[in-house]
């Protein structure tokens, strides 16, 4: 029966750890995403001073947590990621407004690869 316990233990804590990593995921894309959403509606309203200056907060806050997530997700994941923010930079008009809206999708994918799932798990 112990046997049984130790199982149960073992995938309690793997489940638990997979609602903490895709929490964490969660946030820390969210927190890049929202200044990426805040660029996108400023580019639009014609403001692209505005629009850089929230590309360089995305593209600080994913600096900020670029160590974590590179911990909980492969390379292949955040790499396009972090290179697309950097490449924001130099870019300007309506490519520097659909560089953001692509940027945005590719976060939501991303926040979306560590859900809690069986497929995640196993």
């Amino acid at each position: 029966m112990k046997y049984f316990y130790v199982g149960i233990l073992i995938l309690a804590l793997l489940l638990a750890g997979c609602f903490f990593a895709g929490q964490t995921l969660r946030g820390r894309t969210e927190a890049v995403a929202a200044p990426l959403r805040r660029a996108l509606t400023a580019l639009r309203g014609g403001n692209e001073s505005g629009g850089l200056y929230f590309v360089g907060l995305a593209r600080a806050e994913w600096l900020r947590g670029e160590g974590l997530l590179a911990s909980l997700l492969s390379h292949e994941h955040t790499a396009p990621v972090g290179a697309a923010l950097a490449e924001l930079g130099t870019l300007r008009g309506t490519e520097l407004e659909r560089a953001c809206g692509r940027l945005l999708r590719a976060l939501r994918a991303l926040a979306e690869t560590e859900r809690l799932r069986w497929r995640n798990i196993f």
